[in-house]
């Protein structure tokens, strides 16, 4: 399981940041499963890329709701 999800490569020095790192790459992972369960004909190249993609539309529709949130104040 480490070799397969890369968590060879995590450089954190407390064990704090190492839990963290252990579940951000399991959510990683978890997302990319999730996108190729919805379409079988994408390879696991291409479905890292769309969970990427899904991820990072998330993160900026989370900071446009607080833009607007502070927008408003």
């Amino acid at each position: 399981m480490k070799q397969n999800l890369g968590l060879g490569q995590c450089r954190c020095r407390t064990i704090q940041a190492q839990e963290n790192w252990v579940w951000c790459v399991v959510e990683a992972f978890h997302a990319v499963l999730l996108v190729r369960q919805a379409d079988l004909s994408l390879t696991w190249r291409s479905a890292q890329h769309l969970a990427a993609q899904n991820a990072k539309n998330g993160v900026l529709t989370d900071m446009e709701r607080h833009v607007a949130v502070l927008e408003a104040v």
